[in-house]
């Protein structure tokens, strides 16, 4: 063990390095999602919430479309008799 050969060698910090390490980390993380969503049924929870967001804003879309259409037909104007 001296200065030129340490007992532990320093990282490789060249960028290569960080980016090798990056994309590593990143499919093993990706691996690791794909395995717990068939296993954990929160996803399961989470992905349908999202459709029934999807659904409730395409149904507050169509809402908002028919009310510009009266508005277009009628008038805005909202006359209430005494």
């Amino acid at each position: 063990m001296t200065i030129e050969r340490p007992m532990f060698p320093s990282r490789d910090s060249s960028r290569r390095g960080f980016l090798a390490l990056a994309a590593g980390a990143a499919t093993i993380a990706t691996i690791g999602m794909a395995k717990g969503s068939a296993a954990d049924p929160i996803f399961a929870a989470i992905d349908a919430h999202r459709k029934a967001h999807a659904a409730s804003a395409a149904a507050s879309a169509e809402i908002g479309r028919l009310l510009d259409l009266a508005d277009q037909i009628v008038g805005r104007a909202i006359e209430i008799p005494a």
